[in-house]
Order: structure tokens, then C-alpha cells, then sequence
């Protein structure tokens, strides 16, 4: 445990719900929704009979809310945690409870609520004290109970960021946010009734209310104390905790998403400068962790930024092909070749990706360096599929180029540059072989056991790029030159 529990990991004081381990999610719901009724209708009575005086009190319905809050998650963890007492050891991994438990679906149900009820809106009393009791629980032995803590700590931090329901995280329940709606209506109808001078606000006057500027301050407070507590989990002894804690880290991250538009950040809380240290230690992960699983997330987790380019470029040479393929997907994608790679850094991924002659290793990789280089290098503004403007930029000769961010290689680049004439030629030609070869081995890491032409067709390697797209790079790559 932590040092200060009662024998299962869990802080001291802990109540236990019910009978048997059955979590009554619907009463701890309704049980949730009844209390902040009662609080709205009691605080709305209390401001009108206190009108003339100063004996009414915010802070001590907020403190109640915040009380009836800890006791709904005390209970629900207790009843995590007695059912894996009872279960078998595999019950206590992060992998068996939330697949198998019938618990997981209901604990999530009660904590969605619970974040979108404290992060989307007030003055950030409920959730400070919400996110400092669930600090007690992120360090426990139990591997399922600190995996379910990081869980609610990231939809904590998605209805932190963007100040909604939190649409962008995989585990919000339809359900849930349908109840949550519902509370809204129904207190906006209280509110409809309300006397014109009554000054009450309902959810907004119980849950407190701030001026726009100091929205921004109570956030990255909470968001700070979230940090605090994930930080050491991403290198937690649990490969499942650690993948977890990588999901909660790339919530900081949104643009990262193709999907993501800049107004869910309405608070400017995912600026890069404001998250150094979760950076460096989502670097630490990309390159050292053990799984590749985790490599790999933490890698399209990490935003492109000056700091991270070489750390992306790097796992080029990953000991796994998804992690090589990631890399080689990022670098097509996200990064600007010509704006943010060196000259050697360049090379050096199309020597990984393409080879200089002596063949590549897998003709996965292959692939996924060609399309690289045919739909994101080649279209870009600076080439717009010129093949000649695109070896300038390698440079062939190993001197140096203007306007890029490295320096030349003065060991020459030619053998590169012809392997990647050839493969650009390749993918506009149906009967044209890019003359490499690719190292055949058993498994993804095994001893090389034969050796094969490397062949891609058009139609897989220019895939990404539209019908007159695909034209005009065939029209230039194919079209004659004078020497």
C-alpha cells in the first residue's frame, strides 16, 4: 500500500458499499444527482432568507458537495478493491479488470459524471480537492487500482482542457452525459422559475463562479497537480500503468489529432512551453521503454516541436517495425522536411527507410519510407514533385545547403540519393524496379534468412495522394530532361 492503508491499499477511513462486491452504479448515480438538488434547493433557500445579512455561506455547501464526492469514490474503490481480494491474482492486473470485471463499465459510469460535474465549470474547489484524494490512490500496490485512478485523472485533464464533456476521450459514456444533460435542464428549469432578483444560479452558483481571467489560473493548478501525480507512473513497474500514463501525458497534446479543432483548448492550457518536464519524460519513454507498444504511443504522443525532432528521427532505427513505421508515418505527415530536418538528419532517415545499395531490412520498412518520401517529401511546396529539387535538398555532393537547419555531410550522399531516384521512379512506373533488396529474416528480429527484391507498386505507394495528384507526379517524374 501507501504506507498509511488498512491492509488493501486503500487510504485509511475507507467505507465499504453494500453487500458482496455488486457496485450499485444507478444509486451512487442517483445518490450523486438527489444531493445537489437538495444543496441547490437548500443554498437558493438559504440566500433568500440570508439576503440582509452575511451569514450565509458558500464555502460550506462547497464543502459538503466536496465531502459527498469523496464518499462516492471511497465507496466505489472499496468495491474494486474487494472484489479482486476475492478474485483470482490475474484479477488484480489493469488488462483483466477492464476487460473482464463487471465493475470496470459502472466505476467508469460514476467517475465520468463525477469529472464532468467538478472540470468542466466553477471555481476549481471541487476539483482540487477531488484530484488531492486521488493522489492517495495513484501509488497503491494493487496494479488495477492505480490504472483506474490514471484513467479518471485523464478525463480529469480532457474536461480540464477543453471545458466540455470531454468528447474527445475514448471512455465517456453515451449514457452518463445523456444523465448529465438531464441535470442541467433540470436545474435551468429551477432557474426559470426563479424570482427575476432572486440571485441565484443553481449548478453555477453551487459549483462557484469566477471571472474569465482567473479560469485560466484554477485549470493549470489542477492540471499542474495532475502532472505531479502521472509523471512518475510512466515509468511505473506495470507495462498496462505505463501505457495509461502515456494516454493521460498525449491529452495535452490535442493538435497532435488531426481531428482536434484549436477552439476545444478555449483556455490555451495545451501550449507546449507550459508542459517542459512531460516532454522530457514522454522522451525518456519513446526511446527507452521497454514495450514497444509504449514507444510507439509515446511517440505519436509527443508533439513536433524543435526539442522532439530528433528524438522522432531516432526511432527510425527502433528494434520493432511498428515503431520504425510510426516514426517513418510522423515524419511524412507532421514534420516539414525541409523547414525542420538537417541535411544528415534527412539522409540518415532515407538510408534507414530506402538504403544506400546495401539493401534494407524489412520491405515493410520500405514501404513506409516510400511513402514518406513520394506523398509527403515530394508534395511538398518547396518540390512539388520535381525530382531534381528534391535531390538538391539531399545534397548529393556532401557540401552545404542554404536555408536548412543542419550542416552538409562531407562524406558525399550520392549512393542515397540514387536509391531514392530510384524508388521515386518506381512509384511512378508500373514496370520499373527500384533495384534494391530487402533482408528477409523469420520473425521481426531474427536471423536473416533470405534476401529478395524490394517492389512496391504505384497504387500502394501513392495511395495518399488524390487522382490529379498522382498525375502530375507521374507527368513530372516521367517527363523527359535535358542534361
Amino acid at each position: 500500500g501507501n504506507g498509511n492503508g488498512n491492509g488493501n491499499g486503500l487510504p485509511q477511513g475507507q467505507g465499504q458499499p453494500g453487500k458482496g462486491n455488486k457496485l450499485d452504479s444507478t444509486s451512487l448515480r442517483k445518490q450523486l444527482l438527489q444531493h445537489i438538488f437538495r444543496l441547490a434547493k437548500q443554498s437558493s433557500e438559504s440566500e433568500k432568507d440570508n439576503a440582509a445579512t452575511s451569514s450565509f455561506d458558500l464555502e460550506d455547501i462547497q464543502e459538503e458537495i466536496a465531502s459527498s464526492l469523496i464518499q462516492i469514490i471511497n465507496a466505489t474503490f472499496a468495491t474494486i478493491v474487494n472484489s479482486v481480494n476475492n478474485g483470482s491474482k490475474q484479477a488484480a492486473t489493469y488488462n483483466h479488470f477492464k476487460s473482464q470485471s463487471p465493475l470496470y463499465q459502472s466505476s467508469l459510469d460514476i467517475m465520468t459524471l463525477l469529472c464532468q460535474l467538478i472540470c468542466t465549470r466553477g471555481d476549481g474547489m471541487l476539483a482540487t480537492v477531488v484530484v488531492e484524494h486521488l493522489q492517495n490512490f495513484a501509488s497503491v500496490d494493487m496494479e488495477c487500482m492505480r490504472g483506474f485512478v490514471l484513467e479518471v485523472l485523464n478525463m480529469c485533464l480532457d474536461n480540464l482542457i477543453s471545458g466540455d464533456f470531454g468528447t474527445r476521450g475514448e471512455g465517456l459514456c453515451t449514457k452518463v452525459n445523456k444523465k448529465w444533460k438531464a441535470l442541467q435542464e433540470k436545474l435551468q428549469m429551477q432557474e426559470d422559475h426563479n424570482d427575476e432578483n432572486d440571485g441565484s444560479q443553481s449548478l453555477a452558483f453551487l459549483l462557484g463562479t469566477n471571472c474569465e481571467e482567473e479560469e485560466f489560473t484554477w485549470r493549470e493548478e489542477c492540471i499542474a497537480s495532475i502532472k505531479e501525480i502521472v509523471a512518475p507512473r510512466l515509468q511505473d513497474k506495470s507495462q498496462m500503468v505505463r501505457q495509461i500514463s502515456i494516454e493521460a501525458c498525449s491529452t495535452l497534446f490535442p493538435h497532435n489529432d488531426d481531428n482536434i479543432d484549436a477552439n476545444d483548448d478555449p483556455y490555451g492550457l495545451t501550449e507546449t512551453e507550459l508542459h517542459d518536464t512531460v516532454i522530457t519524460a514522454l522522451k525518456w519513454n519513446t526511446v527507452h521503454d521497454t514495450s514497444s507498444t509504449n514507444r510507439s504511443l509515446a511517440l505519436s504522443s509527443l508533439p513536433v516541436i524543435d526539442s522532439t525532432v530528433e528524438t522522432i528521427v531516432s526511432r527510425v532505427r527502433d528494434a520493432k517495425l511498428k515503431v520504425r513505421c510510426d516514426a517513418f508515418y510522423i515524419l511524412r505527415h507532421k514534420i516539414d522536411f525541409v523547414r525542420d530536418l538537417s541535411v544528415s538528419q534527412r539522409i540518415e532517415i532515407l538510408r534507414v527507410g530506402i538504403g544506400n545499395g546495401g539493401g534494407v531490412r524489412y520491405p515493410a520498412t520500405y514501404v513506409a519510407a516510400t511513402k514518406m518520401l513520394c506523398c509527403g517529401w515530394m508534395k511538398n511546396d518547396c518540390v512539388k514533385f520535381e525530382i531534381v529539387k528534391l535531390l538538391e535538398f539531399l545534397d548529393p555532393s556532401g557540401g552545404s545547403i542554404g536555408n536548412n537547419t543542419g550542416n552538409g555531410n562531407s562524406g558525399g550522399n550520392e549512393d542515397v540519393c540514387i536509391s531514392a531516384a530510384r524508388a521515386i521512379i518506381a512509384a511512378a512506373s508500373d514496370d520499373y524496379q527500384s533495384g534494391g533488396l530487402a533482408s528477409i529474416s523469420a520473425g521481426d528480429n531474427t536471423a536473416i534468412t533470405s534476401v529478395v527484391p524490394l517492389t512496391t507498386s504505384p497504387e500502394i505507394t501513392l495511395a495518399e495522394l488524390s487522382d490529379p495528384e498522382v498525375r502530375e507526379y507521374k507527368q513530372k517524374v516521367l517527363k523527359s530532361m535535358s542534361i
